[in-house]
Parts: C-alpha cells; sequence; structure tokens
C-alpha cells in the first residue's frame, strides 16, 4: 500500500473514532444525575416545637416585725454629799487595851486637845481655836480659810511655815487641812519654840481677858 492510499484510510479511521466518542459521552450524560426538573423526594423538614416552661413567680414577703423596747427611766436616788472622813496622817495616841475592839468617829476638837496638850492647856487651847476659826469642842474638821492670809484650820496656821514646822513636829507632809496634824503643830508651836501663846497674838483680844500668860 502506499503512502497515498493510507491518507484517506486514516480520515476514515479518525471519523469513525470520533463517532464512538460521541455515542459513548451521550450515553454517559443518560445515567446522570439530571440537573433540574428531574423526579426527586421532596426535601422535609421537620421542626419541633418551641415549648418553653415558665416557672410561677412566686414571692415570699416576712410579715413586718417591729420591735419597741419599752422606754425606762431610771432616776438615780438623791444624793447628800457629806464631807470624807480625813485620814490622818499623824499616828493617834495608843488608846486603852479595853478599848480596842469598840468603835470609834473620828476625834474632836477637845479630844485631840485634851490628847496632846497639857491639862491646863485645855480651856485656853479650845477658846483660841473658837477665837480663831469659830470651832466648837465637838468639831472634827475645820473648813475655815482666811481670805487674805490664807492661814486654814481651827488653829489658822500659814501655810508658807506648814512645811517645816510639820517637819520639826515629826509629821512632814501632813495636810494643813488635816485635824490631827493642826493640834499636833499647835502643840510644837506651843511648847517647842520661843514664841508660845505668841503665835496667836492676832486673836488675843478675844482669848486674852481670861487667859494670860
Amino acid at each position: 500500500m502506499t503512502l497515498m492510499s493510507l491518507t484517506p484510510f486514516l480520515r476514515l479511521f479518525a471519523a469513525l473514532t470520533a463517532v464512538l466518542v460521541l455515542a459513548t459521552g451521550c450515553r454517559s450524560a443518560d445515567h446522570g444525575t439530571p440537573v433540574s426538573g428531574g423526579l426527586s423526594a421532596p426535601a422535609t423538614t421537620t421542626v419541633a416545637p418551641a415549648t418553653t416552661t415558665v416557672a410561677p413567680a412566686t414571692t415570699t414577703v416576712a410579715p413586718a416585725t417591729t420591735t419597741v423596747a419599752p422606754a425606762t427611766t431610771t432616776v438615780a436616788p438623791a444624793t447628800t454629799t457629806t464631807f470624807p472622813k480625813m485620814e490622818f496622817v499623824a499616828h493617834r495616841p495608843a488608846v486603852k487595851p479595853d478599848e480596842v475592839d469598840r468603835p470609834t468617829g473620828p476625834p474632836t476638837l477637845r479630844e485631840l486637845i485634851q490628847a496632846y496638850l497639857k491639862p491646863e492647856d485645855h480651856a485656853w487651847a479650845e477658846e483660841v481655836a473658837f477665837c480663831e476659826s469659830s470651832a466648837q469642842p465637838g468639831d472634827v474638821f475645820s473648813f475655815a480659810v482666811n481670805r487674805s492670809s490664807r492661814a486654814a484650820g481651827w488653829f489658822q496656821h500659814l501655810p508658807k511655815f506648814w512645811e517645816e514646822r510639820t517637819e520639826a513636829a515629826g509629821i512632814a507632809g501632813a495636810s494643813i487641812a488635816d485635824p490631827v496634824a493642826q493640834v499636833q503643830v499647835a502643840a510644837y508651836l506651843l511648847y517647842e519654840t520661843s514664841g508660845g501663846r505668841y503665835h496667836w497674838v492676832q486673836s488675843k483680844g478675844c482669848w486674852g481677858s481670861s487667859h494670860s500668860h
């Protein structure tokens, strides 16, 4: 066979091949899934109904309770202020053994004078105390204070001399308001100093007529 006689043959072969390919493609296309208009099961969507459970609102209101404490008015009892008993700094004279357990109150002016002064000076000392501070024999304390000199107590001792005189009398640190110290310092001035009764010369016009030294 010559080259020229093969060309028509090849052409025929190519044409047959092309027809075959086309036929095969069409057959395959017939068995595919249709693009549109085909029979297919309708789409079914099941939607469960929305269910909302709302618990009933419950409001519990506790009953209002108001507790009012009863008004209490406390009235303090009336208090009568009395001057406190003095704490004596100096030692009191020794008491008799049979009087140790006997309850006693603060010593009076007369008792202190009798304890610290000589018998011959008892009446004079009571009179001086009366002239100096209006003291009475039964008094247990004196509030008398001289406004100008600040002399204080039954025997009107001067504050400016009080410290040194209490030291000399052996009762250093005693208060000028201490009734026992008042009489003890008076006894010291009367018996231990040269002034004697002259220490109360300012009131001599009151006591001097019946008690001269």
